[in-house]
């Protein structure tokens, strides 16, 4: 998708670090209109840096992904929590992210080029973790994207 401004990114937790994560595992969620519903109550307007309105926090842990947080308004200095049960009925601690498949793309190192658009600047390195139902099948460190990233 792209878009006119670079854009906040989610972060994700591995090990002790935290990096920028420039995926959206939440997207498939988000598509069910019965999870969409119980958010766009809670999104204002965004600013041209968050289009989507949230920002998430994620965490790979024991090779799988979950979801840890979420934020709404992430332009504001301190965004606003959403509790995870007011998207995930049930939940409230790290959630297994078992509906998401797709590549978790985490740039490293130093920025090399700006691009204001989405996730287009350039960096030295990536990390690709390809991920299947919540779970780490491969991870690869990069100094380039592929191009169907």
């Amino acid at each position: 998708t792209a878009m006119a401004t670079a854009q906040i990114p989610d972060r994700i937790r591995i090990g002790t670090a935290q990096e920028a994560l420039f995926a959206h595992p939440l997207g498939p969620q988000l598509k069910k209109p019965e999870v969409w519903e119980r958010l766009a109550p809670l999104l204002s307007a965004s600013c041209s840096a968050s289009w989507r309105g949230y920002m998430a926090d994620w965490e790979l842990r024991e090779d799988k992904l979950y979801l840890v947080a979420l934020h709404v308004d992430p332009c504001n200095r301190e965004p606003r929590a959403v509790p995870l049960d007011t998207l995930l009925p049930g939940s409230t601690g790290p959630v297994h992210a078992s509906w998401f498949s797709g590549r978790l793309v985490i740039p490293r190192g130093k920025e090399i080029e700006y691009v204001h658009m989405g996730y287009e600047s350039r960096f030295e390195r990536y990390l690709l973790i390809e991920v299947r139902d919540g779970a780490v099948v491969t991870q690869t460190e990069t100094d380039s994207l592929p191009a169907d990233r």
